[in-house]
Order: structure tokens, then sequence, then C-alpha cells
């Protein structure tokens, strides 16, 4: 360890830790991160030894090392990052969990870490578990604590009319200390008492003559059924050690290698604490013949425990696993509101029951009697103990037994997930293929919060399923576990599902479910469950039900004041062979299969660096242009988010695909931020329109010479609302009040040539110098227009003549949005063409006409 050679380091805080027995750990640190200094240590915890395995300035130097890097640390708040370092040079290994929070006024990033030497991975690996969930809960606390202090420093720095705060990380070590003592603790314990990895036979109740010989017949059945009910975890108890340890040994033959090292023998002298985490454990009544265990240690643990009194031979269990942990979260939610409402630490000792949580009263009898008698318990017992002792067919029959045991649980598995999922009792099989195939975009769009609600009321859900749920981190984390649940829930979740969303306003989400169900593709999707009389599908705005939601949102979503609001997503009308034939002569030729490609390029997230806002609406846009290009016979590709060199790349790329050689005709539709001349990359950085253009000129895309090529540019050419002119009859409005934003920027206006280029037309959203508009919900004007325009003439009409409509239809378009810039405006969309010949797309019709 002295090879270390850490470089000089300040004095660090240190608290020494007397334990009792061998310590397998080094030290325990607290480090945050000094935007001036760099990674600092703020307190050491060590173990009281004769011996120091490592100074103070190496332990510092180790834990600075869990923070190098974490200056550009971007995770969601609130998450908490494990990092595993396994230092070979150094010969130790460390464990970090990495976070954020508030100290000094100023939001930091800290290291909570502990630190072993490498010898010791074998016997740490199969604990880390345990470890990370214990201080994860101290991470927590501390967090609470942490912006507690920081508030009564700022109301103590105004009461005394000073700037100057105290260091307000300080009171903080105190609580970390009564909280990593535990988990030395509990290392220590584990090093000296832990279950061996090969248990003797000899050592454990199935090494008797009969049944019985040890304890009695009926214990044996019920501590091992329970056992294997409570998922292998189980707390034995009892004045002997030797009798506590031969059950414990005993259970333990029914857990896996790693479980096993999990697991934790009763001592002689005294009792152990209990430990939530462990497997199997043993504990050792005290002098008046009792113990007592920790009701907050015990509602931590990860899975329900079965209680085993040796003494007076009784076998008690918790709740079902399922119980156990909706129990658990709302236990733990109260603890920390109790935390948080604490004014002094003797109101939050460690074993403190909390109370304070008016909607939870934690039910302190958490044991209850053993109800279920288990059959292949009972026979595995009575077979056993008719083999003789004292050689190995008890151990290969109990081998067997576990075989057989796993077998019929994965049997049993496989039996409810058919049931559930794909037989009778489960959602049909073209609705999860709908879930599956807008997976992506559901987790993006979905609004869980108010739909949830809804979705108990339905009793598709339950309270407990919705506190997992908003137990992930982050709302796109959540979304994937709602999605993931959803499909379980039976044949009328789907259109629970769907009635949820029309009541929480995501139509569009309806709207898109149903477009890729094959035999709902007219629009006219029936759902069959009981919930199809109620609310039939599709709905048009007017028709749907204005159900006031039990609870309010707390924040509103993107200014959605709309009722009803969602985008629409029209069908394509067919062209007839009657009118191709008419018109064919005379336009360009449009009938490969595909008709083309076509390129969309959707940027929604920008860099914070940036001053470009989040793209509202832009992902309704996207899914609308695809859906569209598809259903006009295009092969289309989606590009999410890109830089400006990103951008370039993707088009170039396009540009130079062979299958342009065989196709009639291509697309490309850009949909983000932008100026005169040309869009932003999620960088912030410009691509120049002139650039795109050039990239399909007659001379760059030869495969696409004399043939059409279609631009639609969904991005402000400015800054400039436009706020109309009074007219006396003019009093259209738009359909979703109060949702209206710009796609312009704070950036300068370089004026950039246009592009001169043959068999080319590129519509833009809005004029020279303007903003261009786009809806939340229902996404931008110009593209809904194009789209609404275009599914229904395209069949009759030429693109520039469709262009002249959408044209029409954004100049009666009027933003409603009182109270906002935005209130009355207008918009203005164009288009430039080089076209030699009519362009009609001829929806329907195929290379054989």
């Amino acid at each position: 360890m002295s090879a270390l050679c850490p470089p000089p380091s300040p004095a660090v805080a240190k608290t020494e830790i007397a334990l009792s027995g061998e310590s397998p750990l080094l030290a325990a640190t607290f480090a945050y991160w000094d935007n001036i200094l760099g990674p600092r240590v703020r307190h050491i915890w060590a173990p009281k030894t004769d011996q120091q395995l490592l100074s103070d300035g190496e332990i510092t130097f180790l834990a600075n090392h869990t923070l190098n890097g974490e200056i550009l640390r971007n995770a969601e708040s609130g998450a908490i990052d494990v990092k595993f370092f396994v230092l070979s040079e150094k010969g130790v290994i460390i464990v970090s969990l990495i976070f954020d929070g508030n100290w000094n006024g100023d939001r930091s990033t800290y290291g909570l870490s502990i630190i072993l030497p490498q010898s010791e991975l074998g016997f740490y690996l199969p604990l880390h578990r345990v470890c990370v969930d214990r201080l994860t809960h101290i991470i927590r606390k501390g967090r609470i604590w942490m912006h507690k202090e920081r508030q009564e420093h700022i109301q103590k720095a105004v009461l005394e009319g000073t700037e100057r705060m105290e260091d307000q990380g300080q009171s903080i070590i105190p609580m970390l200390t009564g909280e990593v003592i535990p988990v030395m603790e509990l290392l220590s314990s584990m090093k000296s008492h832990s279950v061996p990895e090969e248990i003797d036979i000899s050592d454990t109740v199935l090494s008797d003559d009969d049944i019985g010989d040890s304890c009695h017949e009926g214990f044996l059945l019920k501590a091992i059924s329970s056992h294997l009910q409570t998922c292998g975890c189980s707390v034995v108890i009892g004045s002997s050690a030797e009798k506590v340890n031969k059950i414990v040994r005993t259970l333990c033959l029914f857990l896996t290698s790693a479980e096993q090292k999990c697991s934790r023998l009763c001592r002689n002298e005294t009792s152990f604490k209990y430990e939530s985490g462990l497997f199997v454990q043993g504990l050792l009544k005290d002098g008046t013949g009792s113990f007592t265990l920790p009701f907050r240690q015990v509602m931590y643990a990860p899975y329900p425990t079965t209680h085993i009194d040796v003494d007076i031979n009784t076998v008690k269990q918790m709740p079902p696993c399922h119980e156990h942990i909706y129990n658990q979260r709302r236990y733990m939610r109260s603890e920390l509101t109790a935390f948080w409402r604490a004014t002094s630490d003797e109101e939050m000792a460690q074993d403190t029951i909390i109370h304070t949580d008016e909607s939870f009263t934690p039910d302190l009898n958490v044991f209850q009697d053993v109800l279920h008698q288990d059959t292949l318990v009972k026979a595995f017992l009575d077979q056993v103990f008719h083999l003789k002792p004292g050689l190995s067919l008890r151990r290969v029959f109990l081998a067997q037994f576990l075989l057989i045991l796993h077998r019929k649980a994965l049997t049993l598995i496989k039996y409810i997930e058919d049931d559930t999922m794909l037989g009778a009792c489960g959602m049909q099989k073209c609705h999860q293929e709908a879930l599956k195939k807008n997976r992506v975009s559901l987790a993006k769009q979905l609004v869980l919060k108010e739909l949830m609600e809804h979705l108990i009321e339905k009793d598709v859900i339950t309270e407990a399923m919705m506190e997992m749920i908003q137990g992930k981190s982050g709302s796109f984390s959540q979304n994937i576990e709602f999605l993931n649940l959803l499909p379980k829930r039976g044949p009328k979740a789907f259109s629970a599902f769907c009635e949820a969303l029309q009541e929480t306003k995501q139509q569009h989400l309806v709207e898109m479910l149903l477009s890729t169900i094959p035999s709902h593709s007219n629009g006219n999707a029936r759902l069959n469950s009981g919930y199809e009389e109620k609310l039939p599908f599709p709905l048009s705005e007017s028709e749907i039900s204005q159900k006031r939601p039990r609870w309010q949102l707390a924040e509103p979503v993107e200014h959605s004041l709309d009722d009803g609001d969602g985008p629409h997503y029209p069908q394509v009308k067919l062209c007839t062979p009657e009118f191709y034939h008419e018109h064919e002569h005379m336009a360009y030729r449009m009938k490969s299969h595909p008709r083309g490609l076509a390129l969309i390029l959707s940027n929604v997230h920008f860099s914070s660096e940036t001053d470009l806002e989040f793209r509202s609406g832009g992902n309704v846009d996207q899914t609308a242009l695809e859906m569209l290009f598809r259903h006009l016979g295009y092969q289309v590709m989606v590009r999410h988010d890109q830089t400006a060199q990103e951008m370039h790349k993707e088009l170039e790329n396009f540009s130079k695909l062979p299958v342009h050689r065989d196709v009639d005709s291509c697309i490309v539709s850009l949909l983000s931020h932008g100026i005169e001349g040309g869009v932003y990359g999620v960088d912030g950085k410009l691509l120049q329109l002139q650039e795109i253009f050039r990239l399909f000129d007659n001379a760059n895309c030869p495969r696409l010479q004399n043939k059409p090529k279609m631009f639609f540019i969904q991005a402000c050419r400015g800054d400039e609302t436009d706020r109309g002119v009074d007219q006396i009859d003019g009093n259209e409005r738009a359909d979703s009040p109060g949702c209206e934003e710009s796609d312009a920027n704070k950036k300068e206006n370089p004026k950039l040539r246009l592009p001169t280029c043959s068999d080319m037309i590129c519509g833009y959203a809005c004029l020279r110098g303007t903003a261009a508009m786009r809806n939340t919900k229902r996404g931008s004007w110009y593209i809904e227009a194009l789209t609404s325009v275009f599914a229904e003439d395209s069949r009759n009409t030429h693109v520039a003549d469709m262009l002249v409509k959408v044209n029409g239809m954004i100049k009666h378009r009027e933003g409603h949005a009182p109270g906002t810039e935005f209130h009355r405006c207008k918009e203005m969309s164009e288009y430039c063409s080089t076209l030699c010949q009519d362009l009609y797309l001829f929806p329907g019709i195929n290379s054989v006409i």
C-alpha cells in the first residue's frame, strides 16, 4: 500500500470505529467536487486497528479518484450512479455511489465510497447488493439533511443580516457516521461468521437418524416451506447458538452458492444485530430469553422474511413479496417525510417507528402464522429420512429435489405467462404488437401521472403497481416500466388504455396505436372489450367526453390549455387508374415501387449549451410525415436529434444511395429550429440550405437527374412574429388554444443565397424573416396542413397546386393563446419550384399499370 505515493493533502477529519473481529474494510469516505480545487475528501471512517494499512493521505488519494471526470456528469435529478473500481496496481477495490446535492449554497457532485483490499473481492461480491442498498438509503437521508441545513443557514444569515454562511456540511457527518458504522459492522460480522461455501450435511438436521430427532416434524416442515415461500430469506433465533446454527445450515442447503455467501451464522457469546439484506441469519436471545427485531430493518429487507424460533418451535412469515415491496416503499417514503420534518437528531433515531404519514400506518405485527402446508416439502422430508444417514445418498436426493423444484417453478411461470398474456385471459396478440411497434414513441410521449389514476379507476392496474412505476427514476424509465406491465393486465387493458389516453388529452397516441393494427387501418377500430360501448374509436374532438379528472396535474404540460387536443393523421385517398392514364403523359414518371426514398431529419432536444429550446410537438410532426410518406408509397428513413455535421453526413450518404437509380423521386424533410437560409443541428451549429440543395443537384446526384426532388422545411426563417392585419370577416383561429410556440431563436440572421437547381420543389413553413408556428400537442401549423392536403388531394392534384392550397389553409389560421406573444399571431407559408413538368404523386398506382 505504501507504494501509492499520493501527493500531499490537507488534513481530513477522520472517525475511527472500534469493531469486534477482523474488518475487511479499509475505509469509508465522503467526498465532493470543488469547482476550484477539484475532488476533495470531506470525512474518513476507518476501523480502529493496531496496524494502519492505509494512511490518511493514501485514503484521500484513492477517494479523489472516484470523482475524477464527474464534473461532466449529466444524470437525471435524483439519480445515484454506482461505480465499481478495481485498481490492481494499487491493490484495492473501491465501491462508490455518485450523486448530486446542495451544499454551501451550490449544487455539486458527491461520492460516498468504501475501500477494500483487492484480496477481498471474492468475499465482497456476494454482499455488493446489500451494501449498495444500504448506502443508497444513506444518500437519500443525506440529501434531505444537506438541503435542510442549507435552508436553516440561509434563514440564519438573513436574520443576522450577513451574507456569510458557515460550513453547512459539518452537521451531516454525525448522521452519516450513524449510518456508515452498521455497514462496517455488517462486513466485519460476515468476515468471521458467514456460512461456509460448502455445507457439510452432517452439520444439518438432514443428518439425523430419523425426522424429529433434533426438532418436531411439523416444525421442520413449516420452517422449510416458509423459507422457500419467502424467497429463501429467514431469521433463526434461539438461546442455543449450536441449535440455531444447525437450522441455519439446514435452510442454507436450499440456497444457491451466492446466496449462502450472503448468509450468517450465530456467534456463541453475544448476538449480532439483525441485518436487512441477508438471506439466512442466526441470532441469539438475550439473558431474559427474548430478542426484538428492529421494525425498520425488517421493512427494508429486499424480500419478505420467515421468523423461526427454535426454542418454542414456532414459524411465522411476512406477507407475500409484492405486498412486502409495496409496504416497504410506503414506509420508506413515510420515513423520509418524517426525516424532513424532524427538528432534532433525537426525533429520528435509527430504529424509530414512523407514524407521521396519515395515509399509512405501519402494521407492527408483520409476522403471521404459516397457513399454507407445502406438499412437495412434506413428501421430500418423508422420503429423505428413509435413506440411510452418513452416506452421500441424502445429499444426492436433496440435489434431485431442488432440480425438480426448479423445473416445476419454470413450468408454473410459463403456464401463468401463457394464461395471462396469450390465452383467453390475456391481451389480444394484435394489441400487444401495436404496443410493441410504437414502444419508443410511447416511451417518449406518454404522460403517466393522471393516466394511471384513470387506469386504477378502471381496475386495470392497482395502487401498488402505480407505486412501483413511480419508483423508477425519470419519466422515460417510468413509461418503460408501464409498457412492460400493460400487456399482462388482461383483455380489457388495451381498450381501457386507449380510453384513458382520450380522457387525458393524448388522442394522438390512440390514433398512432390504431393505425398500426392491420384490421384497423381504415380508422374504424373496434376494440373487443366492455369499454367499446362506452367510448367507440375513433372519435372526433367534439365527441370526446369531457370527463373531469379526479385531481389535476401539479404542473401544466407545455401550456396545454386546450380540450381534446391532439394531432390528426389523415388517411391518403388513392388515385384512380382513369385519372392516371389521363395525366401521366404531361407529368413526371411516378409509378415505381417504392415511389422513392424519403428522409426525415427531426431535431427536438437541443444541447443545453445553446439557447435553442425543446421543440415540443416536434415528434408529432415527425410521426405525421412518416405516416404520410409511407402511405404515398415511399420508403421512409427517420433520424433524430443530430448535430449539424451529422445532418450533413446523413444527407450526403442519402444522396449517394444506389437505389435512387431505380425509383422515380425523393423527399427530404427537415424539422428543426432555423434562420433564413439554414437550419440548426442540436449542437447549435448551422447547416446551410444551399449546401443541402447542392448535394441533390444534377452534378452531385446523377442518379436523380430529371427526377423530381421534394423538400419540406419546418423551421423559422427569422424571429419576427407575423401580427397580421384586421379583416372584417377574419375570425378563424387555431384549433388548439394556449399551445402555440415559435421555432425562432435569438441568433443573428445571415443572408444566404437560394439554390438554382432543376427538378426541385421546396416548401417553406414561413416567409423570409418570420417565425414558424408550432402547436405543442398537434404539431406545427405547416406540417398539419401539409399532411391534411396531401392525404386528401394527392389523388388528383399536382404538388405545386397542393402547396398553394396549403398556403391558403395557413393564411386563414390564427393563434389563440391569450396572455402570450402568440395570441392572434399569423403565419404564411410559401414554396419555390424549378420543376419542369406537373408532379402528380399518383398514390395507389403501381408499376403494373
